[in-house]
């Protein structure tokens, strides 16, 4: 009886393993995801029909999208709790800028009630078109995060949108090299399609 029970253990751990490492590697393997996208040696490239952007992030890095987003982060078993997410959202008007779409972002976060702590603001490029980037700490639920946006407008397609990256992390997550260099090369590999 005592065999049996550590079999099924086994087995059940087994099967958890598999379960853990389909889903890690899931979002490389879409079909969609690759097409038409040349990643850097150790990097997976990820677009979709539903998205007017490509982009790669490290192979070590799990990855879940949806229309209009992509979300990447390291794997749960590093502890981490960054994440670099890149959206597209529709401008509101023609005349909206990515400095006026973060002055609004900014302003949403200071009448949130959040307890915010804005440190930079700069210009930068991303794609080859004009950007803000934008860094703040931000605390939640008890945790400080600290968070690097950068925002892209671009006429795309007859219409008018706002691209978003966002790197969100703890003080750790910005200490650690490999995060930090995987989130600059994540931003490096960015670009428009359409």
């Amino acid at each position: 009886m005592k065999n049996s029970k550590k079999i099924i253990k086994k087995i059940s751990l087994i099967l958890s393993l598999l379960m853990l490492l389909s889903f890690a590697t899931g979002c490389s393997n879409m079909d969609d995801n690759t097409d038409g996208v040349e990643a850097p040696d150790g990097m997976v490239g990820v677009t979709n029909d539903a998205i007017h952007f490509s982009v790669c992030y490290p192979q070590s890095w799990i990855c879940d999208r949806n229309d209009g987003m992509v979300t990447m982060s390291p794997s749960v078993s590093s502890g981490s709790k960054a994440s670099v997410s890149v959206a597209e959202t529709a401008a509101l008007a023609e005349e909206t800028t990515a400095e006026d779409y973060w002055d609004k972002c900014k302003d949403e976060l200071e009448n949130s009630g959040s307890k915010c702590n804005f440190i930079e603001r700069k210009e930068r490029k991303i794609g080859g078109v004009d950007a803000i980037e934008a860094i703040y700490g931000m605390e939640v639920g008890g945790t400080v995060y600290k968070v690097t946006q950068i925002f892209a407008y671009k006429y795309i397609d007859s219409s008018h949108r706002v691209f978003t990256i966002t790197f969100t992390g703890t003080e750790a997550d910005y200490e650690n090299k490999d995060i930090t260099s995987a989130f600059n090369s994540i931003v490096g590999t960015f670009a428009f399609k359409g």
